[in-house]
């Protein structure tokens, strides 16, 4: 009886320890899969996340190539320049429109602008030309009275017989200054008066005598004083001695 209770008590014993046993090493391979885990689960993430890019890029590329034989298909062509067309005779039928509208303007406004631009063009051209003239007034006065200065200049200058080395340096200070008061009239636009050999006109000479010459009747023989213009403008007639013939 004594034997029988130990045999059990033993098997007991064993039982038990092989179920600790089992739970223990069950316990270690659970925590040894936990341990590595997140590893193995790293590398099966990468790996997915690499194949799935190359699978999204190939569905891409193939899209795109789909998407570039679709548009060169006759099909879609066809349809592409349909679309165009109407889109030109809209466009053609809004210029048409628009010319028509533009046409029934200009026959209501047409006559009137041209007018106005007739009216414009002509005070224009007479403001300009008002402007000129008052510009000629102006230089014409102003060089009637250099021109008198310029004369007694001459004439002084001429009145001096020089005898001496400072009376001709003199003379020719007198000479050099008249010339350059010559350049100033002609940048004014001052320009004398043709004379001799030309027929007389009571415009441009004034007769101080009248004399027998070379020269047919009514000729200008002799230029006694220069006389000047600036343009159309008369600064001083010229005085003149005219030929009987």
């Amino acid at each position: 009886m004594i034997a029988k209770q130990s045999s059990f008590l033993f098997l007991i014993l064993f039982c038990i320890a092989c179920v600790t046993n089992s739970f223990f090493s069950a316990s270690c391979v659970t925590k040894s899969t936990h341990s590595i885990s997140p590893t193995t689960t790293y590398f099966k993430t990468e790996s997915t996340s690499e194949n799935e890019q190359k699978v999204a890029s190939n569905l891409i590329h193939r899209s795109k190539a789909n998407d570039d034989d679709l548009l060169q298909t006759p099909q879609f062509l066809t349809k592409k320049i349909e679309v165009l067309n109407k889109q030109i005779a809209k466009k053609e039928e809004e210029i048409s429109a628009a010319n028509l509208e533009a046409d029934k303007e200009w026959e209501e406004w047409g006559p009137q602008i041209e007018r106005l631009e007739r009216e414009f063009e002509n005070v224009r051209a007479r403001m300009l030309n008002d402007t000129m003239e008052a510009s000629t007034s102006a230089k014409v006065k102003v060089l009637k009275e250099i021109l008198a200065v310029s004369d007694n200049f001459m004439r002084a200058s001429q009145a001096i017989s020089p005898s001496t080395e400072g009376e001709i340096a003199v003379v020719d200070y007198y000479k050099s200054i008249y010339e350059e008061m010559q350049a100033v009239f002609v940048a004014l636009g001052m320009k004398p008066i043709a004379t001799v050999g030309e027929p007389f006109d009571y415009n441009l000479h004034e007769a101080v005598m009248r004399q027998s010459s070379e020269f047919d009747e009514d000729i200008v023989c002799l230029e006694l004083t220069k006389g000047f213009m600036v343009g159309k403008e008369l600064i001083r007639p010229a005085m003149v001695a005219v030929s009987t013939g």
